[in-house]
């Protein structure tokens, strides 16, 4: 059986057992108090403030978020964190127009004895990331989705059957290419910790980032130093230094009677 990504958008799941379900999403107006931001987001909530101020000038929220019921009246939030955050922003200011937010409610509610709830997590834990294509993404939150999808799916694979080469089905969901794929999972597995927290604030970009994951701890370590002394590196930094710890030692010339 093939993976349709949009199968999961239209509320649409189906097991290795052949059941499955197929819900309409509806349109709610809930409160922002009833809204629990999903333990799966890994992305930045910056520039909250800026955002509340954008949705006071459009009079609302007009792109709706997408939440699944957790019953006794509270929803998940799958896509739409940032515009809750703000909701909240402006309500802490006594806005109590905007408290309540327009969000899509996906399937049913949850039943604690559903033997198909792992699955359901997995769906829910993917659309968190593919319905999040049309925000602005830091290098960093390109590497955790590429490495949270490749998680994703060998888990969602253990429990129905999935055609097609995992690499390509992650660059299909994030519309990129199977070989810029390779590169995010080579930084995610690879890079030291400390290159890592360095992509996450920006202090190196991808294309570094992915350089020096291709070198072993040892030269990674040089190549730290190298960036503190130098307060930055670029990528022509990275492959002279490669190129000069990989480079054969010289042996003395013999001595001449």
């Amino acid at each position: 059986m093939g993976f349709n990504i949009m199968d999961l958008k239209r509320g649409k799941t189906e097991t290795a057992k052949g059941r499955g379900y197929a819900a309409p999403n509806l349109l709610k107006y809930i409160d922002v108090d009833d809204l629990v931001p999903s333990e799966d987001n890994f992305y930045s909530m910056s520039a909250i403030e800026e955002l509340a101020g954008l949705i006071e000038l459009s009079g609302g929220v007009k792109q709706p978020g997408l939440v699944t019921p957790l019953g006794g009246g509270k929803y998940r939030v799958i896509a739409g964190h940032r515009r809750r955050l703000a909701s909240i922003r402006l309500v802490s200011q006594g806005k109590e127009q905007y408290r309540k937010m327009p969000c899509m409610v996906e399937g049913g509610e949850r039943d604690p004895e559903d033997d198909e709830g792992e699955l359901r997590d997995i769906n829910e834990a993917i659309l968190l990331i593919t319905t999040n294509g049309q925000r602005e993404k830091t290098d960093w939150d390109r590497v955790q989705e590429a490495a949270r999808l490749r998680e994703l799916l060998d888990r969602k694979r253990k429990i129905e059957k999935i055609s097609g080469e995992t690499r390509k089905i992650i660059a299909d969901w994030l519309g990129t290419t199977p070989a810029q794929v390779g590169r995010y999972e080579s930084v995610a597995k690879h890079l030291l910790p400390e290159f890592m927290r360095e992509l996450e604030s920006g202090g190196v970009n991808i294309s570094v980032a992915y350089e020096l994951s291709m070198m072993d701890e040892r030269e990674q370590q040089k190549a730290l130093d190298l960036y503190r002394r130098k307060q930055g590196l670029a990528i022509g930094d990275v492959k002279s230094l490669r190129d000069m710890l990989r480079r054969p030692p010289v042996k003395d010339a013999p001595q001449r009677q």
